[in-house]
């Protein structure tokens, strides 16, 4: 189990404690020193961000062709069109 601290200045800690921990896989580092590991990684990530809002009501008649940036928020219902690039701190609400 790995500990997310989501705070810094904790160098002169002497402990630390968290209600908040995160189990990584095999699946969650990669080696990327080439650029087909670079596209592995890219799609990799395009697919979590993806799936992240269809778990949150997100409907995307195309997945495989949208790519969403991390930061952006998408409200619940909203339906996403083919083709469509979303990027930076855009809101649909």
């Amino acid at each position: 189990t790995i500990v997310y601290m989501p705070f810094s200045g904790v160098e002169n800690a002497t402990s630390i404690a968290s209600n908040f921990t995160k189990e990584f896989s095999g699946d969650d580092f990669y080696v990327v020193d080439t650029p087909e590991k670079v596209q592995k990684v890219s799609d990799i990530l395009r697919k979590r961000i993806i799936d992240f809002h269809v778990r949150n009501g997100v409907l995307f008649e195309d997945k495989k062709s949208c790519y969403i940036d991390a930061d952006v928020i998408i409200e619940s219902g909203t339906k996403i069109a083919p083709n469509n690039v979303i990027l930076f701190n855009t809101s649909l609400i």
